[in-house]
C-alpha cells in the first residue's frame, strides 16, 4: 500500500523563488532538463497562473506542487507500476497535510477512550491493518463515513 501526504511538495519547495525565471531553473535542474525541454512544463503543465485553479498561488507553491507531481507522485506510478498495477494508494489529507505528518496518525498508540468518537489516527490505524490483514484496504463503515476529511482512497 503506497501513501504520501496531499502537500508533501511543499517542504521539498525553494522558499527563495520570485519569479518564473527562478522556477523555470529550479525545474530544470529538478527534472535534469536542457533549456529547449523545460517550456512545456513550465508554460503548459505549470503555467503562470496563481488564482489557484492550478493548485497553486504563488511560485513558491507552484514549485510545491510541481515537486508534488514530478517526484512524489512519479515515485508512486513507479511502484505501482512494479507491482504489475495490483497496489492500493491512499493520500494523507488532515490539514496541513505536509511531508511526515501521516506519521502520528500510523504510529499513534495514544487512542482515543470514548467510543463513537472519530478519531483520525484511528481510522488510519485500521485502514492499514485492513490492509495487512486481508491484503486490501478495508474499513469499518462508522469509519467509512469521515474519509473524506483525512485521506482520498482510489
Amino acid at each position: 500500500m503506497l501513501a504520501y501526504n496531499e502537500n508533501d511538495g511543499i517542504i521539498f519547495s525553494n522558499f527563495s523563488l520570485t519569479n518564473a525565471t527562478e522556477y523555470r531553473n529550479y525545474v530544470s535542474g529538478l527534472l535534469n532538463l536542457q533549456p529547449n525541454q523545460i517550456d512545456y512544463p513550465a508554460s503548459s503543465m505549470y503555467p503562470i497562473v496563481f488564482d489557484g485553479s492550478h493548485g497553486y498561488v504563488d511560485e513558491i507553491s507552484r514549485t510545491g506542487v510541481t515537486f508534488q507531481e514530478a517526484v512524489i507522485q512519479g515515485h508512486e506510478i513507479l511502484l505501482a507500476g512494479a507491482m504489475g498495477n495490483r497496489s492500493f494508494n491512499y493520500i494523507y489529507n488532515v490539514f496541513p497535510c505536509l511531508h511526515a505528518m501521516d506519521l502520528e496518525a500510523t504510529f499513534n498508540t495514544n487512542l482515543h477512550t470514548q467510543p463513537r468518537v472519530f478519531d483520525s489516527p484511528i481510522a488510519v490505524q485500521e485502514l492499514i491493518a485492513g490492509f495487512t490483514l486481508e491484503n486490501q484496504p478495508l474499513l469499518p463503515t462508522d469509519v467509512c463515513r469521515h474519509m473524506d476529511r483525512i485521506i482520498k482512497c482510489w
